[in-house]
Parts: C-alpha cells; structure tokens; sequence
C-alpha cells in the first residue's frame, strides 16, 4: 500500500512541468468537477509501476509498449494498491486501486536491456497557469517543446522505477502530462488514458517532441492527441471538463432587490464563499442587511467577494469556520446575535450509482447535520433567550422527488430537516425555513442543473426574500 500526498504532487508538477490547478491549488480545485486536488494521473502511473518493480527479476528493462486507462480521479492522500497479473514472461497488467475501488488499468511489456543508459539533460519549465483551450481551438492544435527532466527529482519520486528504466521512458511520460495538463486541452483537462510505444533506442535518445490534435467529438467534449519523437510515439486520450460556474457579479445582483429591502436583518451566511451561498450573501448585502459570512478553504473566494461588496458601501465581514471542526476556539469568538442564519456548507456531491456507501452518507451528515446542530447548540447557549432566530436550510426537491445516485446525498438532506425543525421547536422564539431547492447552476451542481444562471439568480431572490420575509 502507499499514498500520493500534496506535498508529493506540488513535487511531480514541478518535475513533469504540469501545474494544472486541479493537482496543486485546493481552493481553485474545490470549484471543478471532483471538488478538491487530485493526482496527475501519470503520477500515479509511474508510482504503480514503481512499486511493482520487485515483481520484476531484471535489474534493468525498458518498456516496449504501455497502455493506460484511468478509469476516476484519486484524491491526494488515498490509500493505494496495486493488482499484478503477468500475462506472459514479459507482459504486465496492473490494476490501481484507490480505497479498494479501481482508478487505473495498466498493460505494458517490457525487454531487458543494460545498465548505464544515456544521462539526460535537465529540462525546466518556468511555473505557469494552463492554457485556456476550447474543443474548437483544439482541432489546430500544434505544439514542439522538450520533455520536462530533472534526474533528483525523478529519483526522489520514483527510485526503483528510475533506476531500473532508462530516463528518456519516464520523460517521455512526463512530456504526455504537461501536453495534456498544460496546453491541450489546458486549464479544464481530465486525462482519461494513452498508448505509448517506445521505439528502438538510440545511441543517445532526445528530449524534443511535436504533439497534435488527431480528432475532437464535442459530443463528448473528447479530443484525441498525437505525440511524437525520435524514441517514442503515444497517443492520447483527454476530456473538456465542465468549466466552473462563476455566480452573477455584484453590480448584476443588485439590480434584484430594493437597496433597504432587509435593512432589519443581521445575517450570519454560513458557507458564502461560492455557490448559492455566495448569491445570498450579495442579495442581502444588496438588500442592505449586516451580513457576516463564512469560508472553510475558499478564503480567496471570500476576500474578493467581500472586496466588492465593501466597494459599494455594503455592510459586511467574512471570516473562516470549518462546520466539520469541533474545536472550542472557533466557537469562541462567535456572537449568535443574528436574526437570521443561513446555513449552505456542503461537501463535494457526487453520484453514487452502487449501494448505499455509508462512508458518503457520513460525509454527508458531518456537515449537513453534526456541523448544523453543532452551531445552533452553541447560539443556543450564547443568545438571549426568548430573542427571535429564523434559521435557513436550503435543502433539496431530490428529498421529495428523488435522484438516482444521491441517495446518501438525499438521506443527509432529510436528516438535516429533521434535525431543524426538532431544535427550533425546542427554542422560544425559533424558527425553522426549509426550502427543497431545485438544482441550479453552481460548481457543484452544473451537471445536473435544471436551471441556467438567470434561472439561478430569480430562484435565489425569492429564496431570500421568503427566509426574511416569512
């Protein structure tokens, strides 16, 4: 078993040259499709191939051939294995395992060859932000570069495998990673699988290339890619993702609400930093409530909302609180004198379309449900009593009318209300508003959104205006 940290992806961009934000930046990663930073899939290639290399007798080998799928994303720190079956004395397969489900499937054969192959030079790339491709630009893609190399590093990341495997092989793998990562398709890339073929060696193999596009689907959002050198040849598989859905700017938000529609209200908006909590976060500054709101990781996020809003006289903060932390000192330095809390906090959604997986419900309830009760206990102990609170659940029209593969996301949700409504009856003065939200389009939910974001932005100004109205 072993583990591919955060740590160990900053150092494998650096070293392939591919600083997508989706591998080394967690805030600009919990906005696309997976929600946190994954590992480059190649990254996680070389390190299967590496820990299999005892299962290998030759104390020197090259690859002849290598074919890849990545089958899902690995989150940075899962718990990996990896399944060997030898098909002949000198073919492989490779099953990679994240927490028991497969990631990655792997063929390769291999020929033994001799110590002491050609040294390379070290290639380094300056660190830079991807490329912004679309599938349109993608059909006259061209592009010629070196293949990223720095022979520590590889070392550092991959010792068995480096020193059993001339370096051109791994560079050339590096090289597939930073085409796919960097320039095509760039900044919304996933990379879904290649096949290499090493050619026959050289005397003294070159790290330059060329890369193409060979056909795009948009059907898909699919592009196929070509990469070529003197000692290789791959082929490659890539996606388009789901480009991250921006809300509304302030100036188009304002444009909702009358400027003293909820002057009375002090709001507490737990989780502001996206999504719709970010939209009631400006609808009620708009209205021209005090409006304190919360981030757990997207303190970027935060700044530059509470930027715009303060530009325009809006009178708000923002401050950081995990609901998944217990601790008594983020606690601490929280009033409770609202009169209204909107609660948005949410874990990465993601379908499920196996049985029930009671590790995804947990998640789920940690922050829906141990994180609410959690902070209305504490207003609870903290507020005067007998003072009026209206609490705000945004929950979701899947408790009602369902959604296959979200059962343990509309487990969660119920719970949630449940919980709600339980503690508010228990509270002088309390009171509960649940709304069973329809999918709208946020980071979070793009892909099974019903509504566009004018949609989005309507349904969320009524939204608002009904919590503060009653």
């Amino acid at each position: 078993m072993f583990t591919i940290s955060h740590a160990q992806s900053k150092m494998f961009a650096d070293l392939s040259a591919d600083w997508n934000p989706m591998h080394v930046d967690p805030e600009a990663a919990r906005r696309v499709q997976f929600g946190d930073t994954v590992v480059h899939g190649i990254h996680a290639l070389l390190a299967a191939l590496n820990a299999m290399c005892s299962n290998i007798s030759q104390p020197a080998w090259r690859i002849v051939a290598l074919k890849a799928n990545f089958v899902g994303p690995i989150f940075q720190g899962s718990s990996l294995n990896i399944e060997i079956k030898r098909a002949q004395e000198n073919e492989y397969r490779i099953a990679l395992l994240a927490n028991g489900k497969t990631v990655q499937q792997i063929q390769f054969s291999i020929e033994s060859t001799e110590t002491g192959a050609a040294i390379l030079q070290k290639v380094e790339y300056s660190q830079a932000l991807p490329d912004h491709l679309s599938i349109t630009d993608a059909l006259s893609f061209n592009y010629s570069a070196m293949a990223p190399w720095n022979v520590n590093q590889a070392r550092a990341l991959m010792p068995a495998l480096s020193a059993a495997v001339p370096d051109y092989q791994i560079a050339a793998l590096l090289a597939t990673t930073h085409v796919v990562g960097m320039k095509c398709p760039g900044i919304d890339s996933v990379f879904t699988g290649l096949q290499v073929k090493f050619l026959t060696p050289t005397t003294s193999p070159t790290l330059s290339f060329s890369a193409c596009t060979t056909s795009t689907d948009e059907r898909f959002n699919s592009v196929a890619l070509l990469i070529k050198s003197d000692s290789f040849e791959a082929r490659i598989d890539g996606l388009f993702r789901e480009k991250p859905v921006a809300q509304p700017a302030y100036e188009v938000v304002k444009r909702q609400v009358e400027r003293t529609a909820f002057h009375t209200v002090k709001a507490l908006v737990v989780g502001g930093s996206r999504g719709l909590g970010e939209l009631a976060v400006k609808l009620l500054a708009a209205g021209g409530a005090q409006v304190d709101f919360t981030f757990a990781r997207g303190d970027k996020d935060a700044r530059r909302i509470l930027s715009e809003l303060q530009a325009d006289g809006a009178r708000a903060a923002c401050f950081g609180f995990d609901v998944t932390d217990v601790s008594t000192e983020q606690f601490a330095r929280l009033a409770c004198d609202y009169s209204h809390i909107f609660y948005f906090p949410s874990p990465q959604i993601g379908r499920n379309d196996g049985p029930f997986d009671l590790k995804k419900f947990h998640r789920f309830s940690q922050c829906y449900v141990d994180g609410m009760v959690n902070l209305l206990n504490h207003a609870a102990r903290v507020r005067q009593k007998g003072s009026a609170l209206r609490v705000v659940l945004p929950s979701s029209v899947f408790v009602t009318e369902g959604k296959k593969g979200f059962a343990e996301y509309i487990a969660a949700k119920a719970a949630a209300e449940s919980c709600l409504l339980q503690i508010c009856a228990k509270q002088s003065n309390w009171h509960a508003v649940i709304s069973r939200l329809p999918a709208m389009a946020t980071d979070q939910t793009a892909g099974a959104a019903s509504a566009d974001d004018v949609e989005t932005l309507a349904h969320m100004t009524d939204f608002v205006r009904s919590a503060v109205e009653g």
